[in-house]
């Protein structure tokens, strides 16, 4: 076998590591996060598509959604959204599908997200650039007045919970948010690789340069 035999099965061998674990995992926090801010929109109720940062489109199937919204929404026994906490994207129906986009993939994505229990549970799912899905989760929660005894109204308003999904590699082009009136605020990605992935490259990178030595010898 020659140097460049070598070379290549070593840098195969180290891509498979990397490879390996390219799995993505259902998160409540992300590592490293960064905010994406959502604007007021003075016409909040739209389909989209609206770019709203660079490279980062929000776009919904129902006529009833709407985005960089304020208004009061209800979401019956998980309380409701206002423009106290600044604004949202709404749903706005049982049925359909929010989709943010990002021109340039990540490898995390997540946000604080509520729903209308009454309308059923909500789902959540990533897709690399070509629309294959990574993962998903269907999900249900209370609002933290549920089932407390003498809770007000204002105790639920703008609750909800931080739910999202970390991939072993910045290939995560679309973030989608299903049924059940699904609200969405404080969308965070992480776009930068973390340490173990860089080690996993340096352990093939070592292999290969122990395989040419060992072959040169």
């Amino acid at each position: 076998m020659d140097i460049s035999s070598v070379a290549r099965a070593a840098v195969a061998a180290g891509f498979a590591l990397l490879g390996a674990a390219a799995v993505a995992v259902p998160v409540t926090s992300l590592p490293s996060p960064m905010p994406i801010g959502m604007p007021v929109l003075r016409a909040p109720q739209t389909r989209g598509p609206v770019t709203f940062a660079e490279g980062v489109t929000w776009s919904a199937t129902s006529l009833a959604s709407s985005f960089g919204d304020t208004r009061r929404q209800n979401l019956g026994e998980n309380g409701d959204w206002s423009g106290a906490a600044g604004p949202y994207a709404a749903l706005g129906a049982a049925e359909g599908t929010m989709t943010v986009a990002f021109d340039t993939p990540v490898r995390g994505v997540g946000a604080l997200l509520n729903y209308a229990p009454p309308a059923g549970l909500f789902t959540l799912a990533i897709y690399d650039a070509e629309r294959r899905l990574l993962d998903s989760r269907t999900l249900g929660f209370s609002s933290p007045c549920t089932p407390v005894p003498g809770c007000s109204p204002s105790d639920t308003e703008n609750a909800g919970e931080f739910h999202g999904f970390v991939h072993d590699s910045a290939d995560i082009s679309y973030f989608t948010m299903s049924d059940a009136y699904v609200v969405i605020r404080g969308l965070q990605v992480t776009a930068v690789p973390e340490p173990q992935e860089y080690v996993l490259m340096l352990t093939g990178l070592a292999f290969l340069a122990f395989s040419i030595r060992r072959i040169r010898r």
